[in-house]
């Protein structure tokens, strides 16, 4: 539903300009201004998520496993997909929680064991096909040898649904390209630290960029001149989830300005310092068993969805709701800071992946198989109750970032002096053209190698390269 530009929308607004016979509002009260409790949440989850959720103790437990279990689940739908604004888009989200220590965070670890199963059956598959290759390699060599000229193998293209949060950038725009947008890939890590760390290395400097482009699933692409080497990402899908302390989130955004914050669905909150009663019952099972058996249901989900193309169907009153609220919200974070507004947008964007996400989980349920499903509106207003949380969430933490340092970046102006390809030594006179020390060219040239701009091929040995 589109509105002239200088009209404003607001939340008392109850009819379409384009369909009079459309009345939202009563809806739209319903999913914007009284929104749904904690508990009305929960009880309205689908039982595969629900299931999750009851094994946790506290109601920020609660909370914790309901966002952990829908970023699962949608990382399981590669090819589910619903139209936001003319554009084709996927329901993998990126959630962060942020708690004090000793808060419950740690049991998010329990969602890897739901896919389990998932995880050992793709290792065995893969370690397989690369047999199968090695085999063929060996043939071929010994072809070679004897004087024939046979084709190479193809390798195969090893997929994985799960990766740690500790890899370079080389290796995810690799394992995006080996799964080729039929398969999302799930990071789930419990500290902030162990995914960030690579931020700051000169081997994961990409990794925070690629995540902005991944969120609107745009190809990721990267040549290097060594061995005619192209990388190309398309239509890459990742789910992310992370936990950590309040001190760690500026590790993962360093500031409001570069846009990653937007791009996260956040929880966040105080925690308890009550002490919580740790004897279990005589008849209690650990909750890693547990975990481990409802993962044949998600095990279930997996190859239900990893082959089969939904499309996701909002109603008018639906559309009603999400532009309101993103209205509302939008004059919210200008208010704030005009820095926020994406916080904003990208938050109406999630409420739709979730709804979808929680919809596709229903209709497995009834055992449906329809290629074309609309939302149910228990599910939209549960997203709509999630994503209010997290908007307040993000608005409360972000505003605590630090503000971005003004420092003169001369990267580009030392990239555009070197040339194509050259020997640390044969750079030396750059320190007095640039007027800086032998020490700032080494740490460019580890920055430059950082951001794929030029490829270190041997000890002191550079080459620019091309990345898109």
């Amino acid at each position: 539903m589109t509105k002239k530009p200088n009209q404003k929308m607001t939340l008392d607004e109850s009819t379409s300009s384009r369909d009079k016979d459309v009345h939202p509002d009563n809806y739209v009260q319903n999913c914007i201004e009284k929104g749904i409790t904690q508990f009305s949440i929960i009880k309205g989850l689908p039982k595969t998520i629900s299931r999750c959720i009851r094994l946790m103790d506290t109601p920020d437990e609660k909370m914790m496993a309901t966002y952990s279990a829908i970023t699962v689940a949608g990382a399981l739908m590669p090819k589910v997909w619903f139209n936001y604004d003319n554009k084709r888009t996927h329901l993998q989200v990126m959630v962060v929680i942020v708690y004090p220590p000793a808060s419950g965070k740690g049991k998010v670890a329990l969602f890897n064991l739901l896919l389990k199963r998932i995880n050992q059956e793709q290792r065995e598959s893969n370690n397989k096909l690369l047999r199968v290759y090695n085999l063929k390699m060996k043939d071929f060599q010994k072809a070679l040898k004897n004087g024939g000229f046979p084709d190479p193998p193809e390798k195969p293209s090893l997929k994985l649904l799960t990766i740690p949060g500790n890899i370079s950038s080389a290796k995810l725009v690799e394992q995006l390209a080996e799964n080729n947008g039929n398969m999302a890939i799930l990071t789930i890590e419990t500290e902030i630290d162990a995914f960030t760390n690579m931020f700051t290395s000169p081997f994961g400097g990409d990794n925070a960029m690629m995540l902005r482009k991944i969120f609107h699933n745009e190809n990721i692409s990267v040549m290097r001149k060594t061995n005619s080497e192209h990388l190309e990402a398309e239509n890459p899908k990742m789910a992310l989830l992370l936990t950590g302390t309040p001190i760690q989130i500026s590790s993962l955004f360093k500031n409001n300005k570069d846009g990653l914050n937007s791009r996260f669905i956040v929880l966040s909150g105080a925690g308890s310092s009550d002490w919580k009663d740790v004897q279990p019952s005589e008849s209690s099972v650990p909750l890693d068993e547990q975990f481990e058996q409802i993962g044949n249901t998600f095990y279930a989900i997996y190859h239900h969805f990893k082959e089969l193309e939904i499309e996701i169907k909002f109603s008018e009153e639906q559309w009603a709701a999400l532009n309101m609220l993103g209205t509302a919200w939008l004059e919210r974070c200008i208010a704030v800071n005009e820095e926020f507004a994406g916080i904003a947008k990208r938050h109406v964007n999630m409420i739709a992946r979730v709804a979808s996400t929680l919809t596709v989980i229903r209709s497995f349920e009834q055992k449906q198989t329809k290629e074309v499903i609309h939302c149910a509106d228990i599910d939209f207003k549960t997203a709509v109750g999630l994503l209010k949380h997290s908007f307040e969430s993000a608005l409360d933490v972000f505003t605590k970032l630090p503000e971005e340092a003004v420092v003169k970046d001369r990267s580009d102006e030392f990239f555009n002096l070197i040339p194509e390809s050259f020997k640390r030594k044969e750079i030396a006179p750059l320190k007095n053209t640039l007027g800086v020390s032998d020490r700032w060219i080494d740490r460019m040239l580890v920055k430059l190698v950082s951001q794929n701009r030029i490829l270190n091929i041997s000890h002191g040995n550079y080459e620019k390269q091309t990345v898109s």
